[in-house]
């Protein structure tokens, strides 16, 4: 892939979010749990809890929005310190609980610049 393809693709708004995923991995079973229990609620971390077969797991993502109006609202997938802060709490009630966690990655820019970074081999 060249450079201009790795941008094209990162672009693509057709590509899946973060919400495509969890939506098409656990289907009905994800409960979304929202605010960081100080300030407020940041809608670019979704995060929750989900059942995989029978195994429950803590489910954590960053949404960027598909169009203007929910990439607006979604702060253009750039988490606030209280987006940060609903994810610290539900990664400590992983170990507290002996919980899997399970990080959504639906980036291909940052993987674009990754490849970037790293030496050829």
């Amino acid at each position: 892939m060249t450079a201009y393809e790795k941008v094209m693709a990162a672009r693509d708004a057709k590509k899946l979010t973060a919400v495509d995923y969890i939506a098409h991995m656990f289907s009905d079973s994800f409960i979304e749990l929202h605010g960081d229990r100080r300030f407020a609620d940041d809608k670019a971390i979704v995060a929750g809890l989900a059942m995989l077969y029978d195994t429950p797991l803590t489910v954590i993502g960053i949404e960027k929005g598909r169009n203007t109006k929910e990439r607006m609202e979604r702060n253009f997938g750039q988490a606030q310190p209280e987006g940060y802060r609903k994810a610290l709490r539900l990664a400590v009630r992983c170990s507290v609980w002996w919980t899997p966690a399970a990080p959504i990655r639906a980036s291909a820019q940052r993987s674009a610049v990754r490849d970037r970074r790293s030496p050829k081999t």
